[in-house]
């Protein structure tokens, strides 16, 4: 996507964000490769926090990262991306247990400024 200025008016990554713990980079490289009001929806595998705790990503036992919400919010804020939705969901099943996560849509909020 690096290499991709400019170039998308949508970036899709259902079920792919479970293998990025960090998603800072992965955030980054969306945005600047969106077009002015692109569109990223995404899902991400929730963390599910006990009472006053705060997570960023986590692994979990199925070798799969799960993320804070707050943690997205922050992530797509520092790329330049704004939320417009998340909602919760059941992103699939496994050994007929649902996963839950939620379904997010952002936006690309400024231009991106490249040098050279």
């Amino acid at each position: 996507m690096a290499a991709e200025s400019q170039a998308f008016d949508l970036v899709l990554a259902a079920d792919t964000l479970i293998y990025f713990g960090d998603l800072e980079k992965v955030f980054d490289a969306v945005a600047s490769t969106l077009r002015s009001a692109g569109h990223f929806v995404f899902t991400v595998e929730a963390v599910m926090p006990e009472a006053g705790q705060v997570v960023g990503f986590q692994l979990h036992p199925s070798g799969r990262y799960r993320h804070g919400t707050d943690y997205v919010m922050r992530c797509l804020a520092a790329a330049g991306l704004t939320l417009v939705s998340m909602t919760e969901a059941t992103l699939r099943e496994e050994i007929r247990q649902p996963v839950k996560g939620v379904l997010a849509v952002a936006q690309r909020t400024h231009a991106v400024v490249t040098t050279g």
